[in-house]
C-alpha cells in the first residue's frame, strides 16, 4: 500500500510556521529566520503559511540583521 502524503506536507509545514513564531516570540529570531527559509521555498507550502511566514519576517527585520533574514 503506498502512503498517502498530499496532505502531509502542507500541515507539517504549517506546523513549523508555528515552531517559527514560537521561536521569533522568545527571542530566538535569527532561529526563527533560518527555519522561515525552508518553509517558503517548499513546494507544498500554502498561500496561509506563505503570508504567515512573511509576517514573522516582517516583524524579525525590524530586530535582525539582513544577514540573518536573508
Amino acid at each position: 500500500m503506498k502512503p498517502r502524503s498530499s496532505g502531509v506536507a502542507p500541515l507539517t509545514l504549517y506546523a513549523l510556521v508555528g515552531v517559527a513564531l514560537l521561536l521569533a516570540e522568545t527571542g530566538r529570531g535569527a532561529e526563527a529566520a533560518e527555519l522561515a527559509g525552508p518553509i517558503m521555498n517548499h513546494p507544498a507550502t500554502g498561500i496561509d503559511s506563505a503570508q504567515e511566514v512573511e509576517a514573522i519576517l516582517g516583524k524579525l527585520r525590524t530586530t535582525l540583521s539582513v544577514a540573518h533574514i536573508e
